[in-house]
């Protein structure tokens, strides 16, 4: 069995903490909002680590180099996104958790958001 590690980016914590925060601006329990987002996380790190490339490939931010899967979950009455990157090492893959959007969210701002201004 190949070896996976699942690495989350500054840039997913920082995704994610917006998705929290625009789910607690709806009145949302805190509770509730960080279990939801914690067992989406979960589900598609347990996928990913036995199956890396199990989703497909984001087609819309491809055309700018980026490869990075794209796994959508439905939680509740949200549907989550979670980008991510596959890197195959010598000792088995690392998948990195990049971006962490509600499905409504632009993944092309959130990109260039991270990249203009780090937020």
């Amino acid at each position: 069995m190949t070896l996976c590690i699942i690495n989350y980016t500054q840039t997913f914590a920082t995704s994610l903490d917006g998705v929290i925060d625009h789910l607690l601006f709806y009145n949302e329990q805190s509770v509730q909002v960080i279990e939801r987002t914690e067992q989406v996380i979960l589900k598609v790190a347990k996928v990913v680590e036995l199956h890396p490339e199990a989703y497909p490939l984001n087609q819309d931010i491809l055309e700018f180099g980026l490869k990075y899967r794209e796994a959508n979950v439905k939680s509740g009455s949200n549907r989550f996104r979670i980008l991510y990157s596959v890197v195959k090492t010598d000792n088995g893959v690392e998948v990195n958790f990049e971006l962490f959007l509600l499905q409504k969210m632009s993944i092309r701002k959130a990109l260039f958001q991270q990249l203009f201004t780090g937020h």
